[in-house]
């Protein structure tokens, strides 16, 4: 029997409001709108990421805001974290912790509907990247 086969397709982001995260996540990503079945549009938007092939999907929902921290967030590396943590702050995001204890310097943000994302410097990752 042969091992079934799989790759990430999606990393799915929940939101309240479908315009506002598409707003926020394709600026901040760099992305682009990708066309979703035209049935799906009031619950999904699809984003294609510039330098990856796994996909965002934002999904619309009214559960209730989390209230414990997410055991899942996004890393957005860059070369200058705090013109990038501006960057995301002007967007709409909310600093949430700056950590300088775990052996890198980082800062955690939330997006607008309290999704986290961290913000690392992409000099410091090149020491732990497999070759």
């Amino acid at each position: 029997m042969s091992a079934p086969t799989n790759r990430v397709c999606h990393f799915v982001i929940d939101c309240s409001d479908l315009d506002r995260a598409t707003e926020f996540w394709t600026t901040a990503l760099y992305a682009n709108v990708v066309t979703v079945n035209p049935q799906s549009t009031d619950i999904y938007r699809k984003l294609r990421l510039p330098n990856s092939d796994i996909n965002i999907l934002l999904q619309q929902t009214d559960d209730p805001p989390k209230t414990e921290k997410s055991r899942m967030h996004l890393d957005i590396e860059t070369e200058d974290v705090d013109a990038e943590v501006r960057r995301l702050v002007a967007l709409g995001a909310i600093k949430v912790d700056h950590q300088q204890t775990r052996g890198w310097d980082f800062w955690i943000l939330a997006d607008p509907d309290g999704n986290e994302i961290c913000v690392l410097d992409a000099t410091a990752l090149s020491a732990v990247r497999p070759r």
